[in-house]
């Protein structure tokens, strides 16, 4: 790295820094402007849990689809179980499975505490 482009850009870091910090002042000593921020990361926020619940749907979605296929690929029409074929083997399917389902376990959570913190 530049050490021109290192000093630019701790600089700018510094005046973000500074121009967060004054905003912030700002907006706790003007009662009109400390409701329009929080009105607007409300907003915000309201924006950002809509859009991170419908990707946990798509992704819920998705693993179901996942382990329906799975699952319909080892069983022949007659209900019979057959050995997989040209499937990945079953630990890697597990492995695949388990990190879904703690994917989709972790949006949940995240969901349900952003609506939590939303409601206080």
């Amino acid at each position: 790295m530049n050490p021109n482009n290192l000093i630019e850009f701790a600089h700018k870091g510094f005046r973000v820094t500074i121009g967060a910090a004054t905003a912030f002042v700002e907006t706790l000593q003007d009662p009109q402007q400390r409701t329009e921020t929080l009105s607007e990361m409300t907003a915000e926020l309201n924006e950002k849990i809509q859009a991170w619940a419908a990707k946990g749907e798509l992704t819920e979605q998705e693993a179901r689809r996942m382990v329906e296929e799975m699952l319909a690929r080892q069983e022949t029409p007659t209900g019979e179980k057959t050995a997989p074929q040209e499937s990945p083997p079953s630990s890697t399917v597990n492995a695949e499975l388990q990190e879904l389902t703690a994917r989709v376990a972790a949006l949940r959570l995240e969901l349900e505490q952003l609506r939590k913190s939303n409601q206080d």
